[in-house]
């Protein structure tokens, strides 16, 4: 292990991660592209990353709910698919992902390695919680706000420009 922490859905090998993301096999879709987005797997997300044109498209053509639902289920699948570019481009950071998604869970992604949150203020009144986090490989700043006000939870991060008061 190279020290960093693994957060990987240990349940699905390789094999299974890239045939759950195909358009057939609908029960394993949001398993397998959590099992990308929670992971700094090298080993694993460059052999998935190796099918990337073969999951986008797959992801692009999954159908839509069948049934009502508070989130569509391809939400997760379509996070997945910019994970796995920004791996395939070598980028040891995913600063270009935060803005772009809510899904992004900044202890999650601190247990990853991928960040490090410098302030948490919690709001439990208005359901939500506020972080200040930075890039861990590089200086970039985000001010992330944790609503838990929905029946599930949503990030909202923001890029600072300016170093943050705290870090």
């Amino acid at each position: 292990m190279d020290g960093k922490l693994r957060y990987i859905e240990s349940f699905m090998d390789t094999k299974e991660i890239i045939e759950g993301l195909m358009p057939d096999d609908r029960h394993n879709v949001v398993p397998a592209a959590w099992a990308i987005i929670h992971s700094n797997d090298t080993q694993m997300l460059s052999a998935v990353s190796d099918a990337l044109p073969v999951i986008a498209t797959a992801v692009n053509h999954l159908p839509p709910n069948s049934e009502p639902a508070f989130r569509d289920y391809r939400f997760a699948p379509a996070l997945a698919v910019p994970v796995l570019t920004c791996f395939k481009q070598a980028d040891s950071c995913r600063c270009s992902l935060y803005p772009a998604s809510n899904g992004l869970d900044p202890e999650k992604e601190q247990r990853l390695g991928f960040i490090k949150i410098i302030k948490e203020e919690d709001h439990l009144e208005e359901y939500r919680v506020e972080y200040t986090c930075i890039c861990a490989h590089g200086e970039t700043h985000f001010e992330t706000i944790l609503d838990e006000s929905y029946p599930y939870p949503l990030w909202y991060w923001k890029r600072v420009d300016r170093p943050l008061s705290g870090s």
